[in-house]
């Protein structure tokens, strides 16, 4: 899962300079938010890793607050708080495996590794101790088997139209954060019904992929695969992009309003699928987009 971290819905914070959500769920957003990263960083501090892998850590925000989102389906605060933070173990070790294998972080690849393998089995664990334990690693199988072989094709033919860059980004988008969906609706007690956070985070991650894709053309000169440069080349119209954020849009805010959760997820949905619409993909196109 891609972070777009600059003017972007991912910078919201406490301070107060992004988006504005309801009181009660900003409150508990931004407390999730710091207690998952304090409490990965304070773990990969005392494995010994160095600061600025750290520091590195600690700036991935939107890895910690999409993570408190999908634990929205447990009744009480305290489950939330500490799912986010099991959740965000396991995601942040993807995260620096992802780095790793691009190494271009300019973080050194043996913190990058011992970091990742660090998280990814405490993670597990703590996911697995709030019951469904068969379930949540059978998930976790199914997932990464898909995430895996659908990122082995990205790397070996690169997308050159929507159609395949669609394929593409259902592993890596939308199927991998769809996993975590999933992991929190069994660590929620949902049974069979953590399909539908599932697929709320299907959606959710398709549209965090669109957009970052189209900041990664600005950001980095992304050119191969990339949905930015085929927008500016005219390989893929702006209409076809927008349909594509429509659906998952429809996809995420159906899926939250299908069981109680704890807050009502659909204005967040709404706020990163707008702000693609409104701000990202028309200054793409007129070439006034700024980090």
């Amino acid at each position: 899962m891609a972070t777009t971290e600059s003017q972007t819905p991912s910078s919201a914070s406490p301070r107060g300079d992004g988006p504005h959500f309801e009181p009660a769920l900003a409150g508990e957003w931004d407390a999730c938010h710091l207690a998952a990263r304090d409490t990965v960083v304070d773990t990969l501090r005392a494995l010994g890793v160095e600061p600025a892998a750290l520091d590195h850590v600690a700036r991935l925000r939107l890895y910690y607050r999409s993570m408190f989102l999908l634990s929205c389906w447990a009744d009480d605060a305290a489950t939330r708080r500490t799912l986010t933070t099991d959740l965000a173990m396991h995601v942040v070790s993807m995260k620096l495996l992802d780095d790793l294998m691009d190494a271009d972080s300019g973080l050194d690849a043996f913190d990058l590794g011992i970091s990742s393998l660090r998280l990814l089995l405490l993670g597990t664990e703590r996911l697995s101790r709030h019951g469904a334990c068969r379930e949540l690693l059978q998930s976790q199988e199914r997932h990464f088997d898909s995430v895996c072989s659908g990122q082995l094709r990205c790397k070996r033919e690169p997308a050159t139209d929507l159609e395949s860059w669609l394929l593409y980004a259902r592993d890596y988008g939308g199927r991998f954060l769809s996993a975590y969906g999933r992991f929190g609706g069994l660590a929620a007690g949902l049974g069979e019904r953590a399909s539908i956070p599932e697929s709320f985070a299907w959606g959710f991650g398709m549209i965090i992929t669109i957009a970052d894709d189209l900041t990664d053309h600005v950001r980095h000169g992304e050119r191969i695969g990339n949905l930015g440069a085929m927008l500016i080349d005219g390989v893929v119209g702006p209409e076809e992009v927008e349909s594509v954020l429509e659906d998952e849009r429809a996809r995420a805010c159906d899926a939250a309003a299908a069981l109680p959760t704890a807050y009502d997820l659909r204005p967040v949905v709404d706020v990163y699928a707008d702000d693609i619409r409104r701000r990202i993909m028309p200054r793409l196109l007129a070439g006034t987009f700024v980090r």
